[in-house]
């Protein structure tokens, strides 16, 4: 997924394809793009992506990336 965004491409597609995977794990690989992206939107996207992901799935993973979020926000 890194590779795709480092080269520019869309990786939506990609992590869409994960589905069979949790809920969890998908929530990771957005908070990695979210910390790897250059662009402030896709950072924003990543990050509100995972919280949408692991809201749905009741996790209590999902404070910290609240936490992470609200700090990035600041």
């Amino acid at each position: 997924m890194l590779y795709l965004s480092k080269l520019g491409k869309n990786v939506l597609n990609a992590i869409s394809n994960m589905k069979e995977g949790n809920a969890t794990l998908q929530a990771k690989v957005w908070v990695k793009l979210a910390r790897s992206s250059a662009l402030e939107i896709d950072q924003h996207s990543g990050y509100t992506k995972a919280i949408e992901l692991l809201m749905k799935e009741e996790s209590v993973e999902v404070v910290e990336v609240l936490i992470e979020y609200a700090e990035w926000l600041h």
